[in-house]
């Protein structure tokens, strides 16, 4: 290999350590404790510690287990995660009254949930805002086969079993008691070159970059075609109560695209992994 082939490899490896060391700054900053006073006094200390040890476990596992090949696309999926976390509510990728939350680890690997977003609505008639909450499924590979299975569950395990996604360690702005049900997941993806692509702008601090970038119109669309490809499904095989839920997220989306659509400029670039996500909503025909 040439000296000068070494040298730009270096770089790039240099560029994705600082990417993944800043994500695991935001993604702490960001996430959800459970021995949070809250939670281990309604979920009890037992229930919090068992939690613990069950983390812990999966995390060996998974250490164990896991390909070379497998932890460096986790490592990428953490820059994504981070960036969402981030520039979700610094750039209001998803619009002004949208916040972001890291689940606890516990969530993360027994729900199989990455993020949660919500939603604020503003008030009408001077009622108090409600909030409405979404959970994403943060998936970033080459390969469309993990996101068929990521869609296949969400088909088979939550809307025919009408088990929709569930977080147990959140405290609701409402002040009602911990914990989130009934969420709409959705898959959210990108592919390594536009995470790279983001990350560069990232480390250079360049937010109004990233907050005009196209990936915000990518993530829209993702989430978009997805509700309303899994409430027609829903409503296709008579579960009502799940057809609405997704009808109801697919309107506060939509609303934030329309918004999007009059202040910035969408090009209409899309990466592999959406057209991977477009591609396998056949599924849901």
């Amino acid at each position: 290999m040439k000296f000068e082939e070494v040298a730009i490899r270096a770089l790039e490896n240099a560029d994705r350590d600082a990417m993944i060391r800043k994500a695991d700054r935001v993604i702490k900053k960001y996430a959800i404790d459970p021995e949070e006073e809250v939670f281990v006094k309604y979920y009890g200390e037992r229930s919090v510690e068992r939690d613990k040890n069950y983390v812990e476990k999966a995390i060996s596992d998974f250490e164990k287990s896991d390909t070379e090949t497998q932890k460096r696309m986790a490592k990428i999926a953490r820059i994504f995660e981070a960036l969402i976390l981030e520039h979700g509510e610094l750039s209001e990728w998803f619009g002004p009254n949208g916040m972001t939350f890291k689940t606890s680890l516990y969530d993360d690997i027994e729900n199989k949930v990455d993020t949660i977003v919500e939603f604020s609505e503003d008030p009408e008639n001077g009622i108090e805002k409600k909030t409405s909450h979404l959970a994403l499924a943060i998936d970033e590979t080459f390969s469309a086969d993990f996101i068929k299975d990521k869609l296949l569950r969400i088909r088979d395990k939550e809307i025919n079993e009408v088990k929709l996604a569930k977080i147990k360690y959140f405290l609701p702005k409402t002040g009602d008691e911990p914990g989130l049900k009934d969420l709409p997941r959705v898959i959210v993806g990108a592919d390594i070159k536009t995470v790279d692509e983001l990350g560069e702008l990232w480390l250079e601090g360049k937010n109004k970059a990233l907050g005009e970038h196209r990936i915000q119109f990518q993530i829209l669309e993702e989430l978009l075609i997805q509700l309303e490809a899994f409430g027609n499904y829903a409503e296709k095989i008579k579960k009502p109560k799940i057809a609405a839920i997704y009808r109801k997220a697919y309107e506060t989306v939509k609303k934030i695209w329309d918004e999007k659509q009059k202040t910035l400029v969408d090009d209409g670039t899309r990466d592999s992994v959406f057209y991977a996500i477009k591609n396998n909503l056949s599924l849901f025909n």
